[in-house]
């Protein structure tokens, strides 16, 4: 298993695991009977919307435990959650043992109550009965359930166990049936990352702790602390003059020292850091010679500032262009070689610009000199930011349930600004903050196939090695 600086996945969900009774963290085994695809159904209830089916087994004990994940159950939700959740009243959820099926057998049967838009089970039974179910604080969208001991022993693909989870909202809206087996019928896994670019001119900024109006709401720091929180890895990029700023903020009386912050979580493997050229200029329109020394200085300012070797860069505006065919007026340098002698590995560039007709959620290789070219998937990136959050997730939904999505990593890249609802992004992106709390949160709690990762460690898995072009 990859150690928790590589990625957070299993490990993330055995620590979940910690609040379980009668279960030791370290003998729990996550196993992914099922992920579907969410959203999908015109009218389904996030709380009638299954998400994924998980079986918590513990090699010590014997005891399994059934995960079952939903879309949202309300809890710290985006609006659009919270609006449709709203006086849709009661879910009716059941779990069966479909194994005979001229003889289904239920194992368990609860009912989800909605309280101002947040649902809970209306009786949580004692977690030692089989076929009890119940909710933990640190995991709102997910119902517990114990199964029978012994349910699963002997089980195989030709005899497996099949289990079926209805859900069935009392107001006549639409419901759902899914079906999982153990053992699962394949295996459900996905990748993601998330990166965040924050830039500005050197002078006086209010983006580190947000708007004068919306200080809760707004600000970098919304960010760093759903990261921090949830430890699940974010990566992040300031330029060399945002740097600069942040250190001036924390030497006139900042009580925040936002570099810091930064350091101490890629200190503690929750933050992934970037560099680029140091003030963002726009490198093809620049000489050789200047990229490489705002390429070098912003590397050495990373290095020195959060005691963190930058292997990936974000290319300014993520201009990439050729000194040679369409478009090339007034490029005066390629700047496929601006990056590796500064330690560099790979770049951030647009799927659909830059790496047209190629896997967006693949890493490639430059034929040059073999720089890796990282896809920014646009469409996961603009439902994070436009508040989707159900359409970037299924996305990985999807990626799980192709049988390659251990071989795939989606990656979200935008300004630091929208997620943080920063200046025009505020009215632009007015749910772009709760939206990325959500997801990140989701990252946490889906981990068992959901793996997050930092950039510069998943250039170093083959698996999602992609094509070598020019």
């Amino acid at each position: 298993m990859l150690c928790f600086s590589a990625r957070f996945s299993l490990f993330g969900a055995l620590a979940l695991l910690l609040t379980l009774p009668a279960m030791a963290a370290d003998s729990v085994r996550p196993v992914v009977l099922k992920v579907d695809a969410v959203g999908e159904t015109a009218g389904l209830s996030p709380a009638a919307d299954l998400l994924s089916v998980v079986v918590l087994h513990d090699d010590a004990t014997g005891a399994d435990t059934l995960r079952l994940g939903f879309l949202s159950l309300g809890q710290d939700a985006p609006l659009s959650f919270n609006k449709a959740l709203l006086g849709s009243g009661p879910v009716d959820l059941t779990v069966r043992d479909m194994t005979s099926p001229s003889a289904p057998a239920n194992l368990a049967r609860g009912v989800l109550a909605e309280n101002h838009a947040t649902y809970t089970l209306e009786r949580a039974a004692e977690k030692a009965v089989p076929g009890a179910l119940w909710m933990r604080d640190d995991d709102p969208d997910a119902v517990f359930m114990t199964l029978p001991q012994g349910i699963l022993d002997g089980r195989s693909a030709a005899a497996p166990l099949r289990l079926e989870i209805e859900t069935a909202p009392r107001d006549g809206s639409p419901g759902q049936v899914l079906t999982a087996s153990y053992p699962p019928d394949k295996a459900y896994a996905a990748n993601c990352a998330l990166v965040l670019h924050g830039n500005q001119g050197l002078g006086y900024s209010d983006v580190f702790h947000g708007r004068s109006d919306d200080l809760e709401g707004s600000g970098f720091d919304e960010a760093l602390q759903i990261h921090e929180s949830t430890g699940v890895p974010g990566n992040f990029h300031l330029s060399g003059t945002l740097q600069t700023a942040a250190e001036w903020s924390a030497n006139t009386g900042d009580p925040t020292d936002f570099n810091a912050w930064l350091a101490a979580g890629a200190g503690a493997g929750w933050a992934g850091m970037l560099t680029s050229a140091y003030a963002q200029n726009i490198m093809p329109f620049a000489a050789n010679d200047m990229n490489d020394w705002a390429v070098s200085t912003e590397s050495s300012m990373v290095s020195t500032r959060y005691a963190y070797t930058p292997r990936v860069a974000w290319v300014p505006e993520r201009v990439w262009l050729n000194t040679s065919g369409y478009p090339s007026s007034g490029v005066a340098d390629w700047i496929g070689d601006n990056f590796q002698p500064h330690g560099v590995w790979g770049v951030i560039l647009d799927d659909d610009v830059h790496l047209a007709g190629h896997d967006n959620h693949q890493i490639h290789f430059l034929d040059a000199n073999g720089l890796r070219l990282i896809p920014r998937d646009r469409t996961f990136t603009g439902n994070i930011v436009g508040g989707n959050g159900q359409a970037a997730l299924d996305i990985l939904t999807g990626l799980a349930s192709s049988g390659v999505g251990e071989f795939r990593i989606a990656v979200a890249a935008e300004d630091w600004e929208a997620v943080a609802e920063m200046g025009s992004w505020a009215s632009a992106t007015p749910n772009a903050k709760e939206t990325y709390d959500w997801f990140v949160s989701k990252c946490s709690t889906e981990s068992a196939w959901l793996s997050t990762w930092k950039l510069s460690d998943a250039l170093s898995n083959p698996n999602f090695n992609g094509d070598t072009f020019a």
